[in-house]
């Protein structure tokens, strides 16, 4: 499967699609829409975990 396309399709959804997406994902797979839910979930904190961590050793190596 290529993710690059897959990736690219959701991103041209309209938000309507999304929803569509969202509802037929849980109504038919939810077991997988928690896990996938949930795994964006902890990709999104580690994220933004790194970017403050960057930023707090940018900053002691000013001082």
């Amino acid at each position: 499967m290529d993710m690059n396309m897959l990736v690219d399709m959701l991103a041209r959804m309209t938000a309507v699609e999304k929803v569509q997406f969202v509802e037929k994902l849980c109504d038919t797979h939810p077991n997988l829409a928690f896990e996938i839910s949930n795994s964006i979930e902890v990709t999104m904190m580690d994220k933004v975990f790194l970017e403050n961590e960057k930023k707090v050793q940018a900053a002691r190596q000013v001082v």
